[in-house]
Order: structure tokens, then C-alpha cells, then sequence
């Protein structure tokens, strides 16, 4: 099985108890279709995007289950970051599904869950919301509890330094590399926490400002005795 389809199916077993939970007179008076919400935070041409969405249909739209009707939107943060387009994307919803009643929310990536914690309130009000793909470390603690329920996505660098190091013991360099999105500055600060650790004991490089191509040329000139993570 599929890292991603092993997360979807978390959260259909979130979204099962959700369902059940919800109040005996409010499933009898509702009809039988579920209306689940999926906020990406990206657009709809980036593969991993493309790939994650793909395991909720696969999942959720399965052949035996009739029970789910989809709703996908993507807040398309990498090309349009920033608060305005959180407020121009709150209004298109608003107005969008303003006659709608979700079963349920699911938020994609850490940009979807912090626009959905801004404006749950404003609007998905008692609307439960599952969560996949977010970086929970080092970040503004997610609202847990009656509401927001999900799977983190949390980095262990010092965990994977030492088992490198330990399988690699002639290590002299370790270059990291990231990048400088959203999940990017959450890793970038996982990064900066952890490596004085190691001050003296190897040297290190952060790789987080090159192109695709640039880096693909770096990583093969990367000389022996040095780790790339």
C-alpha cells in the first residue's frame, strides 16, 4: 500500500466516526449522500497534489459506495500566496456554497488547515475538519479536539542524521536540502534547531535557494565522504 493511500485511509476512519457521531435525528432527517469538501492548498497540476487527491477518490468514491459526493477546490497558494488571496478564496466560498451544509472538511497541506482554522468559524461552523500532508512541528499548535482531527507530518532530522552518520560512519559533510515554501520555512526551522548538535563533528550545507536543474548538477558532483538528506 501507498504512503498516500495509507494516510487516505486514516482519514476515511476519521470520517467514519465523524459520520456515526453525528446526532440520531440529524442522519434521519438528512439525505443519504455525505458532502465532503477537499481544500488543497496548491493547484490542480502539481503531481503531488494530483497524487494525493487521487487516493481520496480512489477511497472515498470507491465502486461499492454511493454515500460520497466530492466537492475539490484548490486555494493555489504557490502561484497566489499571501492574505489577499486567504481573503478573496474565503469570499468565492462563501458565496460557492452558501446554500451547502458539509459533512465534513478535508484540508490538504499546512496553507489549506491555517486557512481553515482563520475561518472555520466565519465558514464551516460545527463542521468537522480532517487534516493530512501537515508539517505540525514548529508551527502554531493546531486546534484539537471538537472540530479539527488529523495526521502530522512531523520530520525527525536528528533521528535521520544519526542513522546516516551510524551507517556511514566516514562522514565528513552532510548537505540538506529543502526549499523555500511554506513547508519549506517549517523545515527550515526543524533544520537551524538541530544541526548546532553536531557543531564539530562534521561539516554542514544547506541547500535550500537552487532550481530543480541546478540541484540535480550539484547532487552529482557531491564528492565521496558526503551525505546528502
Amino acid at each position: 500500500m501507498s504512503f498516500i493511500k495509507y494516510i487516505v485511509l486514516i482519514i476515511c476512519c476519521f470520517l467514519q466516526v465523524l459520520f456515526l457521531l453525528l446526532p440520531g435525528g440529524v442522519r434521519a432527517a438528512a439525505l443519504p449522500v455525505h458532502d465532503i469538501l477537499v481544500l488543497h492548498s496548491f493547484h490542480s497540476g502539481l503531481a503531488w497534489t494530483a497524487s494525493v487527491n487521487q487516493g481520496i477518490e480512489e477511497i472515498l468514491l470507491a465502486k461499492d459506495r454511493q454515500d460520497v459526493e466530492l466537492h475539490i477546490e484548490y486555494l493555489d497558494s504557490l502561484r497566489w500566496p499571501g492574505d489577499h488571496n486567504f481573503q478573496h478564496f474565503s469570499r468565492y466560498l462563501a458565496e460557492k456554497y452558501k446554500d451547502m451544509e458539509f459533512d465534513a472538511v478535508i484540508g490538504v497541506d499546512n496553507i489549506s488547515v491555517d486557512f481553515l482554522r482563520r475561518y472555520h468559524l466565519q465558514l464551516f461552523p460545527m463542521t468537522p475538519v480532517v487534516y493530512c500532508g501537515v508539517s505540525c512541528t514548529g508551527t502554531e499548535e493546531i486546534e484539537e479536539g471538537r472540530y479539527f482531527a488529523g495526521v502530522c507530518e512531523d520530520v525527525d532530522l536528528a533521528a535521520t542524521l544519526d542513522a546516516g552518520l551510524y551507517l556511514y560512519p566516514d562522514t565528513k559533510e552532510i548537505i540538506v536540502i529543502n526549499d523555500r515554501s511554506a513547508d519549506g520555512l517549517i523545515y527550515d526551522r526543524i533544520i537551524k534547531k538541530t544541526l548546532p548538535t553536531y557543531a564539530g563533528k562534521v561539516f554542514f550545507q544547506v541547500w535550500d535557494d537552487y532550481s530543480m536543474e541546478d540541484l540535480l548538477e550539484k547532487v552529482r558532483a557531491v564528492q565521496e565522504g558526503s551525505l546528502v538528506v
